[in-house]
C-alpha cells in the first residue's frame, strides 16, 4: 500500500509494524524444511488457539454491539416520544436537535426546525426575557428555569416552562458546533396558567364579595335606621298630640309614620331582591333581546306615556342564552331610569341598540336626558347611592342591573359626557347565538316603539 499522502503519524506506525514484523521473522524459521515437526506442531496450535481467541473476541464484540444497539434505540424512543419537548442549542441559541414533542409544541417538521434559532418562536413581548434567561444559562453551571410566551409557526400561541442547563462537554449534535451547548426542557403549561387565572380572578371575585358584604352591612344599617328613626320620633309625637286631642297633628303624624313605613318596605323588598340575585339559578333559554326589549317597553308604558318618551329598539340586537326573568329585571331598571332622569327634555327619546367595540358586542340603552358628572359614573352602582334623592326610588337599580349582567357572563358601565348630556349605560352578555333580524321588523328598518305623543295622555 502506498504511503502517498498518508498522515507522518500513520507513516511512522507504518514503519514500526514492518520493523516488528522483519524481526520477528529472523526469530523463526524461514522455510518449512528448517522447522521440526514439534515446532510445526507448536505453530498450528498457536493458529488454532489465535483463532479460537479471535473468534470469541468477534461473538463479544457481536453482543457488545447489539446491546449498544438496543440501548441506542431505548434512548431514541425515550428522546423521541417522551412528553416534554427537548431541545439542543448552540450557544447562540440555534436548534442543534429537538425531538418530536418539541417540534410538535412549536408546529414545525423536525428537518425544519434545525438551525433554526429558537427566539424565532418566543412571543415579541418576552423576547428580552429569553434574552436574559440565555445569557444565564451560558454564564452559570446550575440549571435555569424560565416561563415565556410562545408563538407557533400558524400563529397560535401557549405559555411554556423552561429548564435550561449549558454543557461544556464536546458533543455530536448536527450543528452544534464548538463549545458549550445548552439543553433545554420544554413544557406547555397554558392549562395551569388558565387555572391560576381563573383562581386569582376568584380570590379578587372574593376580596371584591366581601368589601361589598361590608358596605352592604354598613349601608343597610344606615339606611334602614332612617325610617326607624322617623317612626320612633312620630310615634313620641303622636302620643303628645293624642293626650292634647290635637287630631290634626295626630293625622300628620300618622301620615309621616306610614311614609316611613312604606319606605322600609320598600328597602326590606329590594334587599330582598338583591340578595336573591347571585346567580342565574332558573331554567336557562335562549332570549331575543329585540323581543323582550319591546315587552319591557310595554311594562313599562305607563310611566313612557306619562313623558312622553320616543324608544327606539334596534332589530339586531343579539340572542343570549340567560335567565329570561333577570334579563327582563334588568332591561327594566335601565329603561325606567332613562325615563325617570329624562329632566326638562322637550323631545326625551331612549335608543335601545347595540353596538362592536373590537371583537366585544355592546349593549346600551342611551337617553337625552339630565346625564352624569364623569366622577360619579362608577360610585352610582353603589347601594343605595342617589344623586338626586328628590327622584324617589331606593337607588338599588344599578346594582341590581350590574348583578344580573354578572351573573350572565358580563360587565356593564356608564358614559355620558356630564350634566345635560344624556347617559348611556352599556353592558356586555354572553351571547349564545348572533344578531336575530326578525321578519317583522319593517324589512330591516329600525323599529321605533313610540309609545306616546307628548300631546296625548
Amino acid at each position: 500500500m502506498s504511503n502517498q499522502g498518508k498522515p507522518e503519524k500513520d507513516k511512522n506506525r507504518d514503519r514500526r509494524l514492518r520493523t516488528a514484523a522483519e524481526k520477528t521473522l529472523t526469530r523463526t524459521p524461514s522455510a518449512p524444511g528448517e522447522m521440526t515437526g514439534k515446532t510445526v506442531e507448536r505453530v498450528l496450535h498457536e493458529l488454532h488457539v489465535h483463532q479460537v481467541e479471535l473468534e470469541m473476541q468477534n461473538e463479544e464484540l457481536k453482543r457488545a454491539q447489539v446491546a449498544l444497539e438496543e440501548s441506542r434505540d431505548k434512548y431514541l424512543d425515550l428522546y423521541d416520544f417522551a412528553p416534554v419537548g427537548y431541545f439542543t442549542l448552540t450557544r447562540a441559541g440555534h436548534i442543534a436537535e429537538v425531538n418530536l414533542a418539541g417540534a410538535a409544541l412549536l408546529g414545525v417538521e423536525r428537518p425544519k426546525l434545525v438551525r433554526r434559532g429558537l427566539a424565532r418562536f418566543v412571543a415579541p413581548g418576552d423576547l428580552d426575557r429569553w434574552d436574559q434567561h440565555l445569557v444565564s444559562v451560558l454564564h452559570s453551571a446550575e440549571k435555569q428555569i424560565c416561563e415565556l410566551m410562545f408563538k407557533r409557526e400558524e400563529g397560535s400561541t401557549f405559555h411554556a416552562h423552561l429548564d435550561s442547563l449549558r454543557l461544556d462537554r464536546p458533543t455530536q449534535e448536527a450543528g452544534a458546533g464548538a463549545g458549550p451547548v445548552i439543553r433545554v426542557a420544554m413544557s406547555d403549561i397554558s392549562e395551569r396558567k388558565r387555572a391560576e387565572e381563573k383562581l386569582t380572578e376568584a380570590l379578587a371575585q372574593l376580596v371584591r364579595s366581601n368589601k361589598e358584604l361590608e358596605n352592604f352591612a354598613y349601608t343597610a344599617s344606615h339606611d334602614l335606621k332612617g325610617p326607624l328613626i322617623t317612626i320612633t320620633g312620630f310615634l313620641r309625637m303622636l302620643a303628645v298630640d293624642t293626650e292634647r286631642g290635637n287630631a290634626e297633628r295626630m293625622h300628620v303624624d300618622m301620615a309621616r309614620i306610614g311614609e316611613a313605613t312604606k319606605k322600609m318596605d320598600r328597602l326590606l323588598n329590594d334587599l330582598l331582591e338583591l340578595s336573591r340575585i347571585g346567580h342565574v339559578a332558573d331554567s336557562l333559554e335562549d332570549v331575543s333581546l329585540t323581543r323582550l326589549a319591546r315587552e319591557v317597553v310595554k311594562l313599562l308604558a305607563g310611566p313612557v306615556a306619562e313623558r312622553g318618551v320616543r324608544v327606539e329598539i334596534s332589530p339586531d340586537l343579539p340572542t343570549v342564552h340567560g335567565e329570561r326573568a333577570r334579563l327582563t329585571q334588568l332591561l327594566m331598571n335601565l329603561l325606567g331610569n332613562a325615563v325617570k332622569f329624562m329632566g326638562e327634555q322637550p323631545n326625551p327619546h331612549v335608543k335601545i341598540g347595540v353596538r362592536r367595540d373590537g371583537k366585544e358586542t355592546v349593549c346600551y340603552v342611551r337617553d337625552n336626558g339630565i346625564g352624569i358628572a364623569p366622577q360619579h359614573t362608577e360610585s352610582v352602582f353603589e347601594l343605595f347611592r342617589q344623586l338626586d334623592p328628590s327622584r324617589g326610588g331606593t337607588g338599588i337599580g344599578l346594582i341590581v342591573a350590574r348583578r344580573v349582567v354578572a351573573a350572565h357572563g358580563g360587565r356593564v358601565w356608564i358614559e355620558s359626557d356630564g350634566p345635560g348630556t344624556g347617559t348611556t349605560v352599556c353592558f356586555t352578555l354572553a351571547q349564545r347565538a348572533g344578531p336575530v333580524t326578525e321578519e317583522e321588523q319593517d324589512n330591516g328598518r329600525r323599529t321605533l316603539a313610540r309609545v306616546a305623543d307628548r300631546g296625548q295622555s
